[in-house]
């Protein structure tokens, strides 16, 4: 089971009974998801979402995931900061993820960067920042399906999704299975072949 940030704080439920209903269900939580956001305008921002990733990490710990799932933006954060320079976005995700690391590593947590728009639209981007960070400790959670589409556009297929799996697979330690429609006889997504993904 996996748990997102945005979700568990709209509910409100405590941790604790989180953690207490997935072992009643014999649930294993395998990651915890943060939504991160590095098209910010100050230094002051950027600190603030070190903390949440902090705290966030203190969360996954106590529940007993071994990933922490991060990215950089939405594409709605993009599109609010047209002129931003992307070398800063990059440079503050890169300092934020390695002043992070080391608590990671204490606790026993990976973190997981999904290929999630801006900075990380393509498997390239997602590579260059993951060999950036260079830690065992910082590695990939694949969303075939933010391949298949350019969010800012609507182009099909954005980036070859099987070819940028291919690429990023000896990163991968986490996988996102957007299903968009089932074909005809149920078995799989009717655009993304996940039989041939995995």
């Amino acid at each position: 089971m996996e748990l997102n940030d945005g979700y568990l704080l709209r509910e409100g439920l405590p941790l604790s009974e989180i953690k207490r209903n997935a072992v009643a269900l014999a649930l294993d939580i395998v990651a915890v998801d943060v939504e991160c956001n590095f098209y910010r305008d100050t230094e002051a921002e950027i600190d603030a979402e070190r903390e949440k990733i902090l705290d966030w990490l203190d969360h996954a710990y106590f529940l007993g995931a071994p990933l922490l799932r991060v990215n950089t933006c939405q594409p709605h954060h993009v599109a609010a900061k047209p002129g931003l320079p992307r070398e800063r976005v990059f440079r503050w995700a890169v300092d934020t993820f390695h002043a992070v690391l080391p608590e990671a590593e204490r606790r026993g947590i990976v973190l997981a960067l999904e290929n999630h728009y801006g900075i990380t639209s393509t498997s390239a981007d997602v590579l260059t920042l993951v060999e950036a960070v260079g830690s065992p400790w910082f590695r990939v959670n694949i969303d075939p399906g933010n391949f298949a589409d350019d969010p800012m556009t609507g182009a099909h297929p954005f980036e070859d999704a099987y070819e940028a799996t291919e690429r990023l697979a000896p990163l991968i330690v986490l996988c996102h299975a957007k299903i968009r429609g089932l074909t005809p006889d149920n078995s799989n997504d009717s655009i993304l072949d996940y039989r041939r993904i995995l």
